[in-house]
């Protein structure tokens, strides 16, 4: 009788364990999905965080461009994002095309620091491309992307000296005042430029200097 009643505490005893087990494994499923939930949660975190900076830097860079913060404006909206002249909507087809230009210019210059932290952003070493970023501007606004070159040239130039810039242009009056900018920046001369003729690269030497 006693052996029979302890059978039965021991049956009891095997199913409770198992139950344990089950529920200790469920428990460790369960742990490892919120760790990775909270990994993808981190991550989408970081990119939002890193839009709104490059967001940000945007706009700063067409406010420092226009001397006006409402002048040109991206906000974000549930769609994406919608652009701001003055304060009024406007679709981007209808802006003209400096005012695209100058937004492309800021966003390739955020888009350098894609995926970098903030106080690092100028510290690596970098090959930048520009094709001819001011002659397609009234005289205002050249003398904005003139300004906003210098504020970037600058930045790069001291962030990593080893970084390179080079700028294409088909208006030779740009090319001298880059130069001389560039001369200010570095604290070096740079009389000589390359002009492209008939396929055939030639220096050039400057009038200024």
């Amino acid at each position: 009788l006693a052996a029979n009643k302890f059978r039965n505490y021991i049956k009891d005893y095997i199913l409770v364990d198992q139950r344990l087990n089950d529920c200790k494994e469920q428990l460790q499923t369960k742990e490892r999905e919120l760790n990775e939930a909270k990994k993808e949660f981190a991550a989408l975190n970081q990119i939002l965080e890193q839009t709104h900076t490059a967001l940000d830097f945007i706009n700063d860079c067409m406010a420092y461009i226009y001397f006006s913060k409402s002048r040109l404006v991206l906000k974000e909206s549930d769609k994406g994002y919608r652009l701001m002249s003055n304060g009024v909507d406007v679709k981007p087809g209808k802006v003209s095309v400096g005012e695209r230009n100058i937004i492309g210019l800021c966003y390739y210059f955020a888009n350098l620091f894609d995926h970098v932290k903030k106080e690092d952003w100028y510290k690596k070493e970098m090959l930048l491309i520009i094709d001819d970023p001011i002659s397609s501007f009234d005289f205002d606004n050249k003398m904005g992307v003139l300004s906003f070159l210098r504020w970037q040239i600058d930045r790069v130039y001291n962030g990593n000296p080893k970084s390179k810039i080079l700028i294409m242009s088909h208006d030779l009056m740009a090319i001298f005042d880059i130069q001389k900018m560039v001369s200010e920046i570095t604290d070096k001369s740079m009389n000589n430029y390359i002009e492209l003729v008939d396929k055939k690269a030639s220096v050039r030497k400057s009038s200024f200097g």
